[in-house]
């Protein structure tokens, strides 16, 4: 035992291990890139995240059709009380015409940017 408590206290064996130890570290340290990012305050970095994430939802509804609920209700409804064995293209024209419907009203409470053609479709 007195030996290896020597070997453990000799200042070559814990240089080799304090090298070993500082690759392992360099190796598994995150990149540069990450840690400028985080460099910020959490805040920060946490206000930013959300800011991408409300950018890429507008996103996603400023492309979404315009249809009122109200409309939609109404839509569904109707298809509800619908015949069964109704065609899918009566059933393709109710939501071409709801969808119009929609449209027309947003435009004249002067709530959506999209203009109708005369043929009621949006351009």
């Amino acid at each position: 035992m007195c030996a290896r408590g020597a070997r453990l206290r000799s200042a070559s064996f814990a240089a080799r291990h304090r090298r070993m130890a500082n690759g392992w570290i360099q190796d598994t340290a995150p990149a540069a890139a990450v840690l400028a990012r985080n460099k910020r305050p959490l805040w920060l970095v946490l206000k930013k995240d959300q800011e991408t994430k409300r950018q890429i939802r507008n996103a996603a509804f400023r492309h979404m059709p315009c249809m009122p609920f109200d409309v939609w209700l109404l839509m569904k409804h109707e298809e509800d009380s619908a015949p069964k064995a109704e065609s899918e293209e009566a059933k393709q024209e109710r939501v071409r015409f709801y969808r119009r419907l929609g449209r027309q009203r947003k435009l004249l409470m002067g709530q959506c940017s999209r203009s109708i053609s005369p043929g009621g479709s949006a351009e």
